[in-house]
């Protein structure tokens, strides 16, 4: 390309969105205390933990559920007592129970709430 007659590039002035938490398959075995109520195991890179002892109170990275096709003033929070944080072949992730929804979608935020994810492609809870 010529770089006198082409336009320049611009940068976003907004940073680029969270990463999306991605529903995933329970592995067999694994997780069983938690499968009798509504459950999800979500994979994201935001759920990483700073440090190998930090609590999951500690988190900035909080997860919203609703209802599949909602709104987004739908969105609630999944209280910390209802997901656990889980490494599964070294990859961080959340295993939410108790959901009230069985077709629902999930979106990742940070706690103060300036930056929220896309939302995630729906899942049946299990």
């Amino acid at each position: 390309s010529d770089a006198l007659n082409t336009m320049p590039l611009l940068t976003p002035k907004t940073p680029p969105p969270l990463l999306v938490p991605v529903p995933t398959t329970i592995p067999d075995g694994k997780l069983t205390r938690f499968r009798h109520t509504p459950c999800c195991l979500l994979d994201c890179g935001l759920f990483v933990k700073a440090r190998k002892d930090d609590l999951d109170r500690d988190h900035p990275v909080v997860v919203d559920v609703r209802p599949y096709g909602g709104e987004d003033d739908e969105y609630t929070q999944v209280q910390v007592e209802d997901s656990v944080y889980v490494e599964i072949d070294g990859k961080p992730m959340r295993l939410v129970y108790n959901i009230k929804y069985l077709h629902c979608e999930f979106r990742a935020r940070n706690s103060s709430m300036n930056e929220v994810s896309a939302a995630s492609v729906p899942a049946f809870t299990v």
